[in-house]
């Protein structure tokens, strides 16, 4: 038999019977762990206003409300209107993005609140869902939130009366449907881009006493009372709501009004 013919019949028993190389498999315990993400992470963005659109980062939608629904029957008018499209407004060059990083949009809210009859408050507000069906939701192990804020230069709110940031939960409505007294932080904002850390223990507290309401059944074993309270109400938080804190007028002029001019950007919830 020629040699080049038996050479050529070995070469190809050897690929038939040993088959094509094959990469060499790497033990187990010499792969990388993968990282696994913590089961409660340290912070979450909420809602950054980046993507641009009326849906925060829990899936729920932006909206905004006012005083001329019952029991108010005012006239105070917020933009975007009540049930319209809520859209984002591009930042200004007022953002220091050297110190701060980029930032394209924001949530602005303007309007026009007017003074109308006691013992009602005139208001407007903005608020965002904790869910796309706002269903509560348990922010009990958070810590507290960060945002940053400002108004522009033709508020009048910031002179006349603060801002108010709370959480909406259901637990806290009266059965007559007149007392809203949800946990939040007051603050009056400047016409400088500033950013707010408050925990919820020790900056949120009620709206109108420091008590929970007369009829407040307490959902947990632990005991009633304000702690109680608390604890429900940050386990059934339904929305995040900002509105003008202006007090009650003692001589309501329904010709007086207030300009209204409010940013809201970078929401994180945080533990510690």
């Amino acid at each position: 038999m020629n040699k080049k013919l038996i050479i050529s019949l070995l070469a190809f028993s050897f690929i038939l019977f040993n088959g094509c190389k094959k990469n060499p498999v790497v033990p187990a315990a010499a792969l990388p762990a993968p990282l696994a993400a913590p089961s409660y992470p340290l912070s979450v963005v909420f809602e950054d206003c980046e993507d641009n659109d009326n849906v925060d980062n829990f899936g729920g939608f932006w909206f905004t409300y006012d005083d001329t629904k019952a029991p108010n029957f005012g006239k105070s008018v917020v933009y975007p209107r009540n049930g319209a499209l809520y859209t984002m407004a591009r930042v200004g060059p007022d953002w220091d993005s050297v110190h701060y990083g980029p930032n394209i949009y924001a949530a602005e809210m303007t309007g026009t609140v007017y003074e109308w009859k006691k013992p009602y408050v005139a208001f407007i507000g903005e608020g965002i869902q904790m869910g796309p069906t706002e269903n509560p939701t348990n922010l009990y192990n958070f810590t507290g939130m960060s945002f940053w804020a400002k108004v522009g230069p033709t508020d009048q709110i910031h002179t006349a009366g603060p801002y108010r940031i709370a959480l909406k939960t259901p637990i806290t409505i009266n059965p007559d449907m007149t007392l809203y007294d949800y946990y939040g932080y007051t603050f009056t904002p400047s016409t400088t881009w500033t950013q707010y850390n408050v925990t919820f223990a020790s900056d949120f507290v009620l709206a109108f006493s420091a008590t929970p309401p007369p009829q407040y059944q307490p959902g947990g074993s632990i005991g009633g009372g304000e702690p109680q309270y608390r604890i429900d109400s940050m386990k059934n938080v339904t929305d995040i709501q900002i509105q003008t804190d202006n007090p009650i007028p003692q001589t309501p002029d329904p010709t007086v009004s207030f300009n209204v001019d409010f940013w809201i950007d970078n929401i994180v919830l945080y533990r510690n």
